[in-house]
């Protein structure tokens, strides 16, 4: 009678197939890490957009006003009329009828006016956000130039 060999070169020996699983294993959790970081730049890239729009869509409506020298005036606000310094707001916290607040309620945003001469006031909006994946704080600033006669600029 023929006794069967135990030792077959084409088998596998455990150790064989804990190094392969070991392989497999960190290139599973190498791919689950690319997707996650993935995930979180997306994100950001997202809303780094959306709060260029919300800048955009500001520096728009300043475009919008009046310049006023009288003090009287009969709409809600001039650019003479602007706040020199104003808070990060919530758009949460805006009017119903605002744009960005169903879009954007975790968006603050942030005004600074300053008198750059005669006739010429600089606005800077800032708008600040935190990642909902990472945690972290973020801010975009964009900045425009209202002068009287018409003269606008962006940047």
């Amino acid at each position: 009678m023929v006794r069967p060999s135990y030792t077959n070169p084409r088998a596998m020996t455990v150790v064989e197939v804990c190094i392969a699983a070991t392989v497999v294993l960190i290139g599973v959790v190498g791919l689950i890490q690319a997707l996650t970081i993935g995930a979180a730049m997306l994100e950001t890239s997202r809303s780094q957009t959306l709060a260029a729009q919300i800048i955009q869509h500001e520096i728009g409506q300043l475009r919008l006003l009046e310049w006023n020298d009288t003090g009287t005036s009969a709409k809600d606000a001039d650019i003479l009329a602007l706040a020199t310094d104003s808070d990060f707001t919530l758009l949460s916290s805006k009017p119903a009828s605002h744009p960005y607040r169903t879009v954007a309620p975790t968006f603050g945003v942030k005004k600074t006016v300053s008198d750059v001469q005669t006739d010429l006031r600089r606005v800077v909006l800032s708008v600040q956000w935190t990642s909902k994946v990472t945690g972290r704080v973020y801010t975009r600033t964009g900045e425009t130039y209202l002068g009287k006669n018409g003269l606008h600029a962006s940047y």
